[in-house]
């Protein structure tokens, strides 16, 4: 069920979902928030599950599945029909999650940079990070698995 409910169904209507959910806020206390939604969302399981069951229930065994394929496999999903209904009963409730993830994650950042002291991105813009990028990650690799590799070295 949480492969269909949070994979297919996005899939399938992600094209009327509005994702755009305002200006980022600041949060105030960060682990509050993040507690907030995870009660939250796991306060609609009953939902979740009481509704694919009762659809279930409701529709012709040999309907509720499908087969597509996906590259060079084929695989087996919640068929079109069972999914349109179940989104349908669900009143929206993808969606919003969607959106309340959305707004969430905008909220994070935009704390991360105002906890940062908002350092000014613009140059961000305009870095080419290619090559130096990659070359400064190597860089800080080496470094650290010498750190690493002599931490493990109990003679030095």
């Amino acid at each position: 069920i949480q492969g269909f409910w949070e994979s297919r169904l996005v899939e399938l209507f992600f094209d009327q979902f509005d994702f755009f959910v305002g200006r980022a806020s600041y949060i105030e206390n960060v682990q509050k928030r993040i507690w907030e939604n995870v009660l939250l969302a796991n306060s609609r399981k009953d939902s979740v599950l009481f509704l694919e069951e009762r659809l279930t229930n409701q529709f012709p065994e040999d309907k509720k599945f499908s087969f597509e394929t996906r590259g060079t496999q084929t695989v087996k999903v919640y068929s079109l029909e069972f999914s349109k209904r179940y989104h349908v009963i669900l009143k929206g409730m993808v969606e919003t999650q969607m959106r309340r993830s959305v707004k969430m994650v905008g909220d994070m950042w935009y704390t991360a940079w105002i906890e940062a002291g908002q350092p000014d991105l613009d140059e961000l813009i305009s870095l080419n990070l290619n090559d130096r990028y990659l070359d400064s990650l190597e860089t800080t690799k080496s470094k650290w698995l010498q750190k690493v590799v002599k931490g493990r070295n109990h003679e030095q």
